[in-house]
């Protein structure tokens, strides 16, 4: 059985973008999660690829990519929780990594 742990003051949230691109406006709704996390004395990092396009503008970056900066921070210790921010239909392209 899987024991989940409250946060708690000086841990960190990882935050992935699985799914969609970050559009400007929801950059902004992420500095605004990033200022209630301090708030709370919890830290956050964001993936290498968080609010960056694909070629196509439809997403951060290839399905193995994204699916690769999920699995790093479920493997980094340091990191405490995963926020998905923002999901969608391309997150299904990611099941197989």
């Amino acid at each position: 059985m899987n024991v989940v742990k409250a946060l708690r003051r000086g841990d960190t949230i990882g935050v992935v973008a699985p799914s969609k691109k970050v559009s400007s406006e929801h950059k902004e709704l992420a500095q605004n999660f990033v200022y209630c996390m301090k708030e709370l004395g919890l830290k956050v990092v964001f993936s290498s690829d968080f609010g960056k396009s694909d070629e196509f503008g439809v997403s951060s970056s290839s399905p193995e990519k994204r699916a690769g900066h999920i699995n790093k921070m479920f493997g980094d210790s340091k990191i405490n929780a995963i926020w998905l921010f923002q999901g969608g239909e391309t997150c299904n392209e990611l099941l197989p990594f």
